[in-house]
């Protein structure tokens, strides 16, 4: 993958899925978080299908903000995963915990990461072996698994450490240094040329946790308290809904002014993601039941995150094959296309007992109908 390609697969990423607790602690999957999950998987599939269509350098105002609302899929998906994980897991990580994520989670990415490499150096092969070490190091828009297994040591921490401390604390030391970190690669140009400077500046440098850290931090306590964290939002209504326009107003703002380029890697991103979520989980609330099409995504999401690159490159080169000249309207195209695609190819995968350790697993879940005031596995 090529550096813009890097660049564009950053605004990209998905959940990884869900891994059972023990027997012994049956989990519950909130109805909030599979609809929020399913959400941010559409908008990552219909962002890269706008970005495979157009060039944001010649582009209005409307496109690039459009584009970068989309971009709160990534750091919303870092704040389920942290959520999850404890929601789940509130005080200590299970036996088995790492063994399950690795068959799970990583045999994927690696697995992934080598197709992606054999599909793209298939013209020139004796290149394979050096794109297979740079998608394993996060070259390919799988990187996120790298992120979410930094996430698993630092969930581990928090159990043991971090919890002792006021969350006021914590929560804004995590503000603090994840603003201060995204700061120096936007605003900041290296002082030498090395290739670690290059890698860093080039995409490296949000394979670290810290650039997602206090959507971890958030979500942790979220997690932790989730049932009391839910009923304190509704009496934040108004509040969030202002902040929400308001963090907008300056994503606009900062489209007009060319502060920076369309990617989840924006300061500006981090306060409308967090609004974003929290104007989610208020609309959850009023869902009396999952609505089917988002429980299917919500269940595919993690193989559509690791496949849907692949159908939109093919889809995307055939319509050029053919001298289509689509405009805007080869956007839904390539969402429509990329999205089936890979529902079936998972589907497909995963009727094989390899599939899971290929593709990922698919998260089949009973949606049960909710009542407004109880949260219920979905």
């Amino acid at each position: 993958m090529n550096k813009n390609d890097r660049d564009l697969a950053l605004a990209s990423s998905t959940s990884v899925p869900n891994v059972e607790p023990s027997p012994k602690k049956k989990r519950k999957v909130l109805n909030e978080i599979t609809i929020i999950r399913a959400l941010a998987c559409l908008s990552i599939v219909m962002l890269h299908s706008t970005t495979f269509t157009v060039n944001y350098a010649q582009e209005g105002i409307l496109v690039t903000t459009l584009a970068t609302i989309l971009c709160f899929g990534t750091p919303t998906f870092v704040f389920i995963s942290g959520l999850i994980l404890a929601y789940s897991y509130p005080n200590n990580l299970p036996k088995g915990f790492y063994w399950k994520r690795i068959k799970l989670i990583l045999f994927p990415f690696i697995f992934m990461a080598i197709f992606y490499a054999v599909f793209s150096g298939r013209a020139v092969p004796e290149q394979i072996p050096s794109l297979i070490w740079n998608n394993l190091t996060g070259g390919y828009h799988g990187w996120f698994v790298l992120v979410i297994f930094q996430f698993y040591v630092l969930h581990h921490l928090f159990t043991k450490f971090f919890y002792k401390l006021p969350a006021a604390l914590v929560l804004s030391a995590s503000l603090i240094i994840n603003v201060a970190y995204l700061s120096i690669f936007n605003f900041i140009q290296p002082t030498s040329h090395t290739p670690f400077t290059s890698y860093l500046w080039s995409g490296g440098y949000y394979i670290p946790f810290v650039a997602w850290l206090f959507y971890f931090s958030l979500s942790y306590y979220c997690g932790k308290n989730f049932m009391t964290f839910v009923e304190s939002l509704k009496r934040f209504k108004a509040l969030i809904f202002f902040f929400l326009i308001v963090s907008l107003g300056v994503l606009i703002y900062n489209n007009v002014n060319e502060y920076f380029a369309v990617g989840s890697k924006r300061i500006d991103i981090i306060f409308f993601t967090v609004m974003m979520i929290l104007f989610l989980l208020l609309v959850c609330q009023s869902l009396k039941k999952t609505p089917k099409i988002l429980t299917i995504v919500s269940q595919y999401s993690f193989g559509i995150y690791l496949a849907h690159w692949f159908y939109l490159t093919i889809i995307r080169d055939f319509i050029a094959s053919q001298g289509w000249e689509l405009g805007y309207m080869q956007i839904p195209l390539l969402f429509i296309s990329a999205l089936i695609s890979c529902i079936i190819t998972i589907n497909i995968l995963n009727r094989f007992p390899f599939g899971k350790y290929m593709i990922g697993k698919v998260n089949r879940k009973k949606q049960i109908p909710v009542k407004k005031e109880t949260v219920v596995t979905g």
